[in-house]
């Protein structure tokens, strides 16, 4: 102690002495330095003290001005009040009903004024003035439900009176942009219109162009090949029409054409012909008259050779040294000697009788007088000889009276003459005609025709009788011949008519046929229709036809219609607005009674029809039956098992299946043909529920599309009816999409869902068994008993399996103490769909008291990154709209489609206060779990988390972690808005979990040992869990859903949450301490 008072004593000593020099090495300037500083230091200080004096005060002279201007408005204020009311108390009823009234009109022109600012500027509508007739058009109107259900139901009228006014000039906006827009679609109309004009005039012009171009191309072909000397026809004859063109410079001499034709090959004139054709499509009108001329010059050369080819195999026609006599006849006459001559052959013609030489004689002639009338008007030449062809060669009266009718054609049956017959012009009766013999008759034609009356008299003849032989007797008809009366032959022939046009099925039924017919009637219901609409075969001859009169069968058919409920039917009617019926299937009866070759089965064949939808049925059976044919709906037919079509042949009446069938059917010795042919299911196909909606989903995320909101099907868009699908949904089934050939092999994608299943099961049966709460009779029942969740998994191909794959999967992991890939699983789970999110609360916590605070928030952010890479590319593009969609918790659901709230009226069912409050018992339950029953092993939640505030975390055993998390999850689908069919996989398997795992106790008779632990069962109880599960199984399987199925399900509910609480505990060991 002694030191180190001595060295302390030292140490403040050497400090003094220090402090000492220090004072004294300062100089004088160094202290008038210090001085001045103080002073300044002091100066402004002093200065600063009066500005915030100065401040002060004009502060306070602000506020005593404000005062008194204050006083000041209120004293105004209330002097104007005195004022107005001693003008009241002293004014006139006259000047207070003056003011009253003035009053009322400012107030109605403030009105007027606030109505016309109702709409936008430049809107010149009012309630008297508007083209819609509205007279309450300028007020604002507020869709009361329409806001309410947006949340908006307490919004302002003066914010709704804006929000309509901006809505309003949004419409008007647009509609002034629609006008301007079909303004310029008009004058872009207008602008393509004259474009096209534009275009059919230089096409015009580029034709003209080209014709004549081509008119020159030929003309300098012409002239090329007359100068290489080897012309044809057409060349020499084409430079004629070159002679009045001022722009040719060809000199030639003008011969006579005719000498350039060809003179014995048909090849020639044929080419020639051609020529001429291109000539005169190329020349035009310009010299039509010419080129008619040539063609009928080439035509009559082509006629004479064929003639004279003719002539030379044909022994009957006019010689040519014949022939050659008659053109000298004609030769070196003028034209209108030519046209004299014609008449005198027509006059001689039309004398004398029938020649075939004069068609040639003829002919011969307007041959001259085309030769002679060279250059002159060729449409006169033709007009003449057409005429002469027209007109007839021999009179038909005259040679009527060169021949006599016989005697046998003038007897007629008397009951076949009308009597309108006689007339006077005829100088006798027509009954005197018939009566008369044949010297008489003679006499009556001779003064018919001095009287020029035969050709009435022929025509009275021919309408009497039609030159029909009449019937004499009996005894003068040759043998042989057969007697018809006119009746009955008119009887007859209607009676063929008759038989030849009628429909199948009129004839009258006999009573073997009536006995089938109702046979085959029996078992119709209301969805079942006569079908009998057949359809026309090609006429078949068979070999059996000389034998056996060919006819179709008769046949009674049915056809079912019925409703088809996918998802579109699903999303726009509901049973009180069905949709359209269609076809289901078919039953066919057709009756065989009289078939000769009864071993020979009757058989059917499909035959494709020109339209797609429609295929045609044909059947077979041999002789005397023809085949028949029927256009049924083309769609595949159903060959499963007990659903398929059946092709039966008895000999008996065959009573109708319950399934869709077609029968032929006989009674006593007749035979039944039995098909079962085009039978549809009764119900929509499996996989049309959401498959084909997934795979639409599918495409258009493959064509680019990255707008969640914009993913849509058939259906609407990419959403649950209860939770939205986030992306992990997506990007599995586009998966799928590749796997079956574009969604095209349903086969394929059911194999695959049918191992989801499996796999599912081994993940149940392994919590089951880690557990060691379930004894081994419950594995069977979860593998047997739903035939609901068979067709879910493995049939409908939803979604829901692969997400419940998913969670199982991660449930595993977390019983193994796996937490990190059990939460990446529980991610995916939920990115596939948000159901998974009902078993979150009791997963939070067990993560928590597991691995504590610090380790729990980075395994959810872990969970949450998965979130964020599988939906990157969807947020990197809208994240608004992926979170809205695939995350959307607000969708009103269809009252028809619920399982569970049925009892409940629409209109509560669709009421957000009752979806409130089920949002608020689900949670009250949830908490009531959660620090009742959840963690009783370790002293309940409370303590639980008091142990881990001081650091200690529990090692939770499997039983533990399953029953919080299966009675989480039965809690939300108990108190669930909706429950649809497809949601019964969301908790089918953690149901005998929770009915057999409190059946837990040492104390019972009948036990089953495991790791030392007795499990006993009664039989009571077993009873009553098993009555639990078919009861719930019924529930889910009345479709659709009942009042008392829904009720039922309800009270099955809180029976398995009763059961289950009843859960017992088991002991718990710390994990560690830090």
């Amino acid at each position: 102690m002694s030191s180190y008072s001595h060295n302390t004593n030292y140490a403040n000593r050497n400090k003094n002495s220090t402090r000492r020099r220090t004072s004294r090495s300062s100089t004088p300037e160094d202290r008038s330095q210090k001085s001045r500083v103080k002073e300044r230091e002091t100066h402004d200080k002093r200065r600063n003290r009066g500005k915030r004096s100065r401040t002060s005060s004009i502060e306070e002279e602000e506020k005593e001005f404000s005062k008194i201007l204050d006083r000041k408005r209120l004293e105004k204020i209330l002097k104007e009040k005195d004022e107005k009311r001693r003008l009241k108390e002293i004014e006139t009823p006259d000047e207070k009903r003056a003011r009253r009234l003035a009053k009322k009109l400012q107030k109605e022109e403030r009105r007027r004024t606030e109505t016309i600012n109702a709409f936008p500027e430049g809107i010149p509508y009012t309630d008297m003035n508007n083209p819609f007739n509205d007279t309450n058009l300028t007020e604002t109107f507020i869709w009361k439900k329409k806001w309410e259900s947006e949340g908006k139901g307490n919004v302002s009228t003066k914010k709704a009176e804006k929000v309509n006014r901006e809505i309003i000039a949004k419409n008007f906006a647009e509609m002034e942009q629609l006008k301007r827009n079909r303004e310029t679609r008009e004058a872009a109309r207008e602008d393509m219109e004259m474009i096209a004009r534009d275009q059919e005039r230089r096409q015009c012009d580029w034709n003209r162009t080209e014709d004549v171009f081509h008119l020159k191309q030929a003309k300098l072909r012409s002239s090329i090949r007359i100068k290489e000397g080897r012309a044809k026809p057409i060349d020499f004859l084409a430079r004629y029409i070159s002679y009045a063109d001022e722009s040719c410079q060809d000199v030639f001499e003008l011969d006579n054409p005719l000498t350039y034709f060809p003179k014995d090959s048909i090849d020639d004139f044929e080419d020639l012909i051609a020529d001429v054709q291109v000539y005169r499509v190329i020349d035009g009108q310009k010299n039509k008259f010419y080129w008619d001329d040539i063609e009928t010059f080439a035509k009559n050369g082509l006629k004479r050779l064929l003639e004279a080819r003719k002539r030379s195999t044909d022994t009957g026609t006019v010689h040519l040294s014949v022939q050659e006599e008659v053109l000298k006849i004609f030769k070196g006459k003028t034209y209108d000697e030519l046209e004299q001559l014609e008449s005198q052959i027509g006059a001689k013609i039309s004398n004398a009788s029938r020649s075939w030489q004069s068609n040639n004689i003829r002919e011969e002639q307007m041959n001259q007088n085309a030769n002679d009338s060279d250059g002159e008007d060729e449409p006169k030449i033709e007009e003449k000889k057409e005429d002469a062809i027209e007109k007839p060669t021999i009179s038909d009266f005259e040679a009527k009276k060169e021949q006599k009718m016989s005697p046998e054609k003038a007897k007629y049956d008397e009951k076949q003459i009308p009597q309108e017959a006689a007339t006077t012009t005829i100088p006798f009766a027509i009954q005197e005609f018939f009566e008369a013999d044949d010297e008489q008759r003679d006499q009556m034609y001779q003064q018919v025709e001095a009287n020029n009356s035969l050709e009435h008299f022929t025509t009275v003849l021919y309408e009497c009788g039609r030159y029909s032989p009449a019937f004499g007797s009996k005894s003068q008809t040759m043998p042989g011949i057969e007697i018809l009366d006119v009746a009955e032959d008119v009887k007859k022939l209607d009676g063929s008519r008759l038989t030849r046009h009628k429909k199948e099925g009129t004839e009258e039924l006999t009573a073997k046929d009536q006995r089938m017919m109702e046979i085959a009637k029996q078992g119709m219901n209301q969805d079942e229709a006569v079908f009998s609409v057949e359809e026309k075969l090609d006429k078949q001859n068979f070999l059996w036809s000389d034998k056996y009169r060919p006819r179709k069968p008769r046949y009674f058919n049915r056809v079912h219609t019925g409703f088809d409920w996918n998802k579109y039917n699903q999303t726009h009617y509901d049973i009180d607005n069905p949709p359209p019926k269609i076809v289901q299937g078919y039953r066919f009866n057709i009756f065989y009674p009289d078939l000769l070759d009864s071993t020979q089965t009757p058989t059917f064949t499909l035959i494709k029809c020109d339209v797609p939808d429609f295929s045609i049925l044909r059947f077979c059976a041999g002789p005397p039956y023809e085949d028949i044919a029927f256009k049924i709906v083309n769609r595949e037919w159903e060959v499963n098992y007990k659903h398929g079509y059946k092709c039966q042949w008895t000999i008996k009446v065959f009573s109708l299946f319950p399934f869709a069938t077609i029968l032929f059917s006989s009674y006593g010795r007749s035979y039944v043909f039995v098909r079962n042919c085009c039978r549809f299911s009764n119900h929509p196909k499996d996989t049309e529920i959401d498959w084909a909606t997934y795979m639409q989903h599918v495409e258009v995320y493959e064509n680019g599309q990255r707008n969640y909101t914009e993913i849509r099907g058939d259906t609407g868009p990419i959403v649950d009816c209860f939770f939205g699908y986030p992306a992990g949904h997506l990007h599995i089934y586009r998966l799928f999409y590749h796997l079956t050939d574009h969604g095209k092999n349903i086969r394929c994608a059911q194999y695959i869902f049918g191992v989801v299943y499996l796999a599912n099961l081994l993940l149940v049966f392994r919590l089951y068994f880690h557990s060691g709460k379930i004894p081994p009779f419950v594995l069977p029942l979860v593998c047997l008993t739903s035939y609901r969740v068979h067709s879910i998994f493995v049939l409908r191909l939803f979604n829901d399996p692969i997400a419940m794959l998913f969670f199982f999967v991660s449930l595993n992991l977390f019983i193994s103490r796996c937490w990190l890939f059990g939460c990446v699983f529980f991610s995916f789970a939920v990115a596939v769909k948000m159901n998974i999110l009902l078993f979150a609360p009791a997963l939070f916590l067990v993560l928590l008291l597991s691995n504590g605070f610090i380790e729990t928030f980075w395994l959810l952010a872990i969970a949450a990154l998965i979130q964020v890479l599988v939906a990157l590319e969807f947020l990197s593009f809208d994240c608004v709209a992926y979170l809205s969609r695939a995350f959307e918790l607000s969708r009103v659901f269809l009252f028809e489609w619920t399982v569970n709230w049925r009892f409940i009226p629409e209109a509560v069912f669709v009421d957000r206060r009752f979806h409130i409050a089920l949002l608020a018992a689900h949670l009250s339950l949830l908490a009531v779990f959660a620090l009742k029953f959840w963690f009783r092993s370790s002293g309940g939640l409370f303590n639980s988390l008091r142990k881990l505030l001081f650091g200690v975390r529990l090692r939770l055993d499997a039983h533990d972690i399953l029953f919080a998390l299966f009675s989480s999850n039965l809690v939300g689908m108990a108190f669930a808005r909706s429950l649809h069919y497809q949601f019964y996989c969301w908790y089918y398997h953690s149901i005998p979990y929770l009915l057999f795992s409190p059946l837990y106790s040492p104390n019972n008779q009948i036990a089953h040992i495991r790791d030392g632990k007795k499990l006993t069962f009664s039989s009571k109880q077993i009873a009553v869990r098993l009555a639990i599960m078919l009861g719930i199984e019924f529930c889910w399987n009345v479709f659709p859903s009942t009042s008392a199925s829904s009720l039922l399900l309800h009270a099955l509910h809180a029976s398995v949450i009763v059961l289950s609480c009843r859960s017992p505990t088991s002991a718990h060991s710390p994990l560690k301490r830090g």
